[in-house]
């Protein structure tokens, strides 16, 4: 169960390192009814993609059974 859930966190970052920019817009209603997108910034994004591929290479340890199992591929 454990390596499962480490795959799948494996998954959801590396989709977030791929396509940040869609997968961290967000659309807001404003008081008038009308629907708004919200971008996040270069910086914003460059920094989403290092985390994300951190926290993938995080999950494919967790599914491969150690802290060292990177190491060994």
């Amino acid at each position: 169960m454990f390596r499962l859930f480490g795959l799948l966190f494996a998954v959801v970052a590396f989709a977030m390192a791929w396509k940040p920019r869609e997968l961290s817009a967000r659309r807001i209603r404003s008081p008038d009814g009308s629907l708004a997108t919200i971008e996040p910034t270069d910086a914003q994004v460059t920094l989403l993609r290092v985390v994300a591929v951190v926290f993938g290479l995080v999950g494919l340890a967790m599914a491969l059974g150690g802290p060292f199992a990177l190491l060994r591929i």
